[in-house]
Order: structure tokens, then sequence, then C-alpha cells
């Protein structure tokens, strides 16, 4: 028999078992995706890093033996999936946004996103649903300033996620629709913007130039659906989770409250234990034999860099499941390498920003129901909170 993945979660989206158990027995051993494909599972912090360092490991989903996470999706990436991409085009997409996604050009958003919390929190009632009224509001509102897109546009940006990230409920025929219908309005708005730039970064990216070239179109068109999917749906799914966590117990918030300065420490350890993709399946393929720390992938054999069993790693962080401020590790949430998230310098901002305002401005949020009650949803691409009552 062989496991299926990815692996059951323990209680509340808590990290499976399985991860522990295969790291300390079987850091590269076998399982089989939802595709039907057979990939093998590294889940030790070790082999994970080395995957996403090393250029022999190809994030095409075209090349031979690259297992595929869903059955039935066109394996060939589009122009601007950078995620799917290998050299020589990534490093030519990289270089035209270098400058793009700075810290220095994010952290000039900063003002703008604190607007943007303080608007979203304030008009909410002393009781209200965290994942249903902010959670995913506020990282559409950020999104639509700082990219240029329509903020009316948002209502429909988010079914198209939910229906587009959804590991069950819906037929892949539904799915591969919802997914060409995003694309064609990303098109007409890159087309639009073309003639008429405005502000935000989708205009700096039309305008990138390197010794002549620039970005095409279609590039375009994936690279904002790359940062529309991740920066939406992910942000949103790990302000829920990490809001549970500081509530449950409450004196997390507390003791945050007391630290401000602590923020933007607590927001990486936050990054690492709730890591928003669903169990943080990154998906390679060897293009020749690759030694490992704990084992040899052959040339072409499939291999998950499961990130989240490397975020909760004992080898690398001492006490995974408890949050420490002073780790010298680094957690692997954003990738590393040359896929290191590009929109890595926004979500941290975002979470930054939203906590200092919660701690700030709502010294009395807790939770309105017990903490066992709070619903999740492990059919989705991103295991998470559905409802998150809160009050003031």
């Amino acid at each position: 028999m062989i496991d299926e993945f990815p692996f059951p979660n323990g209680p509340r989206g808590r990290v499976s078992a399985h991860f522990a158990h295969r790291r300390e027995h079987d850091p590269l051993g076998p399982a089989r995706l939802p595709s039907g494909d057979v990939a093998r599972i590294a889940t030790r912090y070790a082999d994970v890093v080395a995957i996403l360092n090393d250029p022999r490991f190809s994030s095409d989903p075209s090349r031979e033996g690259a297992p595929r996470m869903q059955p039935g999706l066109n394996p060939t990436p589009g122009p601007g999936f950078l995620v799917l991409m290998d050299p020589p085009d990534h490093t030519r997409l990289r270089r035209l946004l270098t400058g793009t996604f700075t810290s220095r050009q994010i952290a000039a958003w900063r003002p703008r996103v604190r607007e943007r919390a303080v608007e979203v929190l304030d008009a909410r009632p002393d009781r209200f649903d965290f994942v249903k009224d902010v959670a995913f509001v506020y990282p559409a509102m950020v999104l639509c300033d700082v990219l240029g897109i329509p903020a009316v546009d948002f209502d429909r940006i988010r079914t198209w996620m939910g229906t587009m990230l959804s590991t069950s409920g819906f037929g892949l025929e539904q799915q591969v629709a919802t997914f060409q219908e995003f694309l064609a309005y990303l098109a007409e708005l890159v087309i639009a913007r073309q003639d008429s730039p405005g502000d935000g970064l989708l205009a700096t990216m039309i305008e990138a130039r390197d010794n002549g070239d620039k970005l095409t179109a279609d590039e375009l068109v994936g690279i904002m659906f790359t940062l529309v999917t991740a920066g939406h749906e992910a942000t949103g799914v790990v302000l829920s989770r990490s809001l549970l966590w500081l509530l449950d117990p409450r004196e997390r918030f507390e003791a945050l409250r007391a630290r401000p300065e602590s923020v933007p420490a607590t927001v990486d350890e936050l990054l690492r234990l709730e890591s928003p993709q669903h169990q943080g399946a990154l998906i390679r393929v060897a293009t020749e034999d690759v030694p490992l720390p704990s084992g040899l992938i052959r040339k072409g054999e499939g291999v998950v860099a499961a990130v989240t069993s490397a975020n909760h790693d004992p080898e690398a962080f001492p006490n995974p499941t408890e949050m420490i401020l002073n780790r010298r590790t680094q957690h692997v949430t954003f990738a590393r390498g040359i896929h290191h998230c590009l929109g890595a310098n926004l979500a941290r901002l975002e979470l930054q920003v939203m906590l200092e305002v919660l701690i700030e401005r709502h010294p009395n949020l807790d939770l309105a129901v017990p903490a066992d009650d709070v619903p999740w949803n492990g059919n989705h691409m991103f295991e998470q909170v559905t409802s998150l009552p809160l009050h003031k």
C-alpha cells in the first residue's frame, strides 16, 4: 500500500502526524497525489532547502516525469507563470521584474495598507466574522491599490479563486472554465492598462525595460494571475489561521500587545507555523540524478518539497509547535532559490500592519465562540478557517 498525499491533517488544521513519522523513518518515501501520479515526498528541512536551491530540479510541469497534483490539467505552463518556469525564460522575467517588488518599493505602500486595515476593521460591529468581513476583504483592497486592479471586480475574483483552488466540490470542467474566464479578465485589464497605465505595480511592470526587452501582454497576464492568487487567497488564509492561534489562548495576543516591537518576528513565526498552502507542497522533477542529504533522487523522478513538514522539522526548529521569536533558522514558506516568492515583501507587510492595527485599536479582541467550534475547510488547496467569530 502507498500513502495518499496530501496527508490527513490533525485537529484544527494542525500539521499531519504522518510528517513526523516520515521525517524519522522514510524522509523521501513515495506517495500518490490526487491526480494518481506517484512522487517522492521530501519531509526534512535539509532536503527541502536543497531541492528548492538546486537547478537540477525543474518546476516545469511539462517535463517528462513531472507529477501533477490535480488530474487532467494542461501540463504546459503559459507565459508569465513564473512558478512553473525554468531558466533561461524564468531568469529573463525575474530580471525584468527586478526593482518592482523590493522591500523599499513595498514599504512605500505601508501608509496606504494601514489605512485599509483601519478602514476594514473600524467598519465592523462589536461582533463580526473575521474570515468573512476582514481576512479576504483586506488583502483584496490592498491588491487593488498596490497592483492597480479596479476594486469593484474583487467579488468576482473571490468567486473565481474559490472555484479554482478547491480540491473537491467542483468538477474539472468547471475549474478549467473558471481559470479561462479569469485569464480573459486579466487580459482585458492588461490591454486597458497598456494604453493608460495609471498607478500601481501593474503600471511599473508594463513600463519595465531591460536593454529594450519588456514583458509581453501574455506574460503580464501570467504574472498577475500568480500575484492575485497568492496575494489574495494565501494572505487571507494565513491571517485567519494566525489570529486564531494568537487568540487561543488569548495570553498570546496580550503578550504581543505588551511587546509591539516583536510584530515582525511574530509574523515570520506565524508564517512558519501556519504555512498557508495546503501542506506546503511544491512539485519538482529531477533533470538528472541528484543526491540529497537523506538519499538519491533519480533523473525523471517527481518530488514534492513538503514545506509544512520542513517548517516543523525539529532538527531545524527545536520545539517546532511553539512560537519562539529569536529563531535563527529561516522558514521556507516563501520557498527558496530562484522561485522565492515574488510577493513575499507585500505579504509580510500586510500581516504586520494588520497585527499592529489589531493590538493598537482593538485591545479587547477575543473569540466569540470556543476555539474548538471554529470550522475548518479541509477540501481546499489552502487548509483554512471558514468562519472566525470575534468580538471587540
